[in-house]
């Protein structure tokens, strides 16, 4: 599998909806601490109710149980995004076992990391077990970030290994 600039939008997009599922979290739970969402995060949880109180339950429409459907959503349509780039990976014939095994563990480390937040989100049942949820969220966010690089460094050894000053020619 030749890495293209599609499979880099695919990646950043997936970047994009984990980075936005957990800002809707981080959203709900406040900024302190200056770790807030970033602006284009922000941008797109307008909106999320604040108007909840911080201890509020499970209940109400733009409550814990709100977020964490929107989170569960996001989640499931990366996870099979996720998992549809796997199925490439491995069906390539252009990478190599080297690049293969580097981007499956880093698709597996990820898919892995995003459920372990999904379950952290899920299990949350007040703002502030949403705001413990943040170093999950975290750890996905490093995951992604991490993803992206691998796929970049691959992408360009593999460009500048077919150039015609790297055949020797």
């Amino acid at each position: 599998m030749k890495f293209t600039r599609k499979t880099l939008i695919v990646g950043v997009t997936s970047a994009t909806l984990l980075i936005g599922g957990g800002g809707i979290a981080l959203a709900s739970t406040g900024s302190g601490s200056g770790s807030g969402p970033s602006s284009s995060t922000a941008s797109l949880l307008t909106g999320v109710s604040t108007s909840v109180s911080p201890d509020a339950p499970k209940t109400g429409g733009g409550g814990i149980t709100a977020i964490q459907q929107r989170v569960d959503a996001r989640v499931a349509k990366l996870t099979t995004r996720l998992a549809t780039i796997q199925s490439k990976v491995d069906a390539s014939t252009k990478l190599s076992a080297a690049d293969k095994a580097t981007l499956d563990a880093d698709l597996t480390k990820t898919v892995a990391d995003l459920a372990t937040a999904k379950q952290d989100v899920d299990a949350a049942t007040t703002r502030a077990d949403l705001k413990a949820a943040r170093p999950a969220l975290q750890t996905l966010r490093a995951d992604v970030k991490q993803l992206v690089t691998d796929a970049k460094s691959i992408r360009s050894s593999n460009n500048t290994s077919n150039t015609p000053s790297a055949l020797g020619t």
